[in-house]
């Protein structure tokens, strides 16, 4: 499992590499639109405006990843005071597979994962932002070209978005069975030794292992 500090220090410096040239070609054309050439922004002025922009995506990224430990600690403590204090009807309704799961990879996307998209996101979004602003100013026609695009894009992204949700939801109502065979054979294993069963069981695991297998690369097919 990566740390999310590490995996966001990683992405904040691919981030603000990116942001430094985009930001050097909107700064350009600033100067472009307001000067008539096409000078650019001074030595000096790049190596200042490029150590602000390193600071600020170091702090953005170490927020980001802050907030989703601290996060993921919040959610950790209020499942398992839940789960402390549920009935015993929850348990025969729920299988202990589907809370292992619910208290390993679900918490693992609020811990690592998240934070690190949700800090790419922003990046992207302010940097896009920037740049159709000024392109929109510079060429007003520019706005008649971005809407049909837009249009295409979001009706793309409706069809996408369900696919790759339900995928997702597959992956994680797969995977529960894999931790319920695994506690569930590790608790009777004397049992299972005293009866001969191990073929039965390994059969059942290397079943669930394969329906998971299938779900799973066809979840990071479509993540692609």
């Amino acid at each position: 499992m990566g740390h999310p500090l590490d995996a966001a220090t990683v992405g904040s410096g691919k981030s603000s590499l990116l942001e430094f040239h985009s930001w050097r070609c909107v700064l350009s054309m600033v100067l472009y639109i307001s000067h008539g050439s096409t000078a650019y922004v001074s030595q000096a002025g790049l190596c200042i405006f490029g150590v602000v922009n390193s600071l600020l995506t170091l702090v953005r990224a170490f927020s980001f990843a802050y907030g989703g430990l601290c996060a993921a600690v919040q959610v950790h403590s209020e499942l398992l005071s839940k789960i402390v204090d549920a009935p015993v009807h929850f348990f025969d309704q729920n299988p202990s597979g589907r809370i292992l799961n619910r208290l390993s990879s679900d918490l693992y996307m609020i811990d690592d994962s998240l934070p690190f998209i949700l800090n790419i996101l922003l990046a992207h979004f302010f940097s896009l932002l920037g740049i159709v602003v000024v392109l929109s100013y510079a060429q007003i026609f520019f706005l008649l070209l971005l809407l049909p695009l837009w249009y295409v894009y979001s009706k793309v992204q409706f069809y996408y978005r369900s696919t790759s949700r339900e995928l997702r939801r597959l992956d994680s109502v797969s995977r529960s069975p894999i931790y319920s065979s695994f506690t569930e054979t590790l608790d009777g294993s004397s049992s299972i030794r005293a009866f001969k069963a191990e073929e039965l069981f390994m059969g059942r695991f290397i079943e669930h292992m394969t329906r998971y297998q299938g779900t799973s690369y066809s979840e990071i097919t479509a993540s692609l």
